[in-house]
């Protein structure tokens, strides 16, 4: 059975019309500079497989609180794992190609069939 995110906090992206929930970033270390909060759009119902990069939990005012696992980095006990949205939105994708790149840089795909058939 799949996960769930919190009904609550539910949403929509504007792009795609998915459930999104909307979490805030946290960093487990201290930064000395107050910076104003960042969101992160996750999608409401992970993956079977689970392979989100994103920590979620709920904090103890009610919202979701989120932070980026490192590589080979496990949630923590009260944590779970969820995909943020960014990398599964369709609509996104389409409009990350048709914005094109700036001129003098190379697309990694292109690198990477030029590479294949050496």
């Amino acid at each position: 059975m799949k996960r769930v995110l919190p009904a609550n906090d539910l949403r929509l992206c504007q792009a795609c019309r998915a459930a999104i929930v909307l979490a805030r970033v946290w960093r487990l270390e201290d930064t000395p500079v107050r910076r104003p909060p960042t969101w992160i759009p996750l999608d409401a119902i992970p993956l079977e497989n689970d392979d989100g990069n994103v920590a979620w939990r709920r904090s103890p005012a009610g919202g979701l609180l989120a932070r980026v696992l490192r590589k080979d980095e496990t949630p923590m006990a009260d944590e779970r794992k969820a995909m943020p949205h960014f990398a599964t939105c369709p609509a996104a994708k389409a409009r990350r190609e048709a914005a094109g790149l700036p001129p003098g840089v190379a697309s990694l795909e292109h690198h990477r069939r030029k590479r294949k058939t050496r």
